[in-house]
């Protein structure tokens, strides 16, 4: 799918980003990894607030990372 989306980016000449549809969206209880993910965005965010870091992303390649916007 990956590579599917990194041919189509690059022939719009856009970014894409894949999105997947949270617990509040299927509505339903939160599994184990929105719990997982919820904390490690949550520690993640305190990391950066912390060091007097904003206006990031804080995810990309599968794990928590500050990606800052624009």
């Amino acid at each position: 799918l990956m590579g599917v989306l990194g041919r189509a980016s690059e022939a719009l000449g856009t970014r894409i980003r894949v999105t997947r549809a949270g617990h509040a969206q299927r509505g339903g209880r939160p599994s184990a990894g929105d719990r997982l993910l919820a904390g490690a965005l949550a520690d993640a965010a305190f990391g950066l607030l912390r060091t007097g870091e904003s206006g990031a992303a804080l995810w990309q390649n599968g794990r928590a990372a500050a990606v800052p916007f624009g």
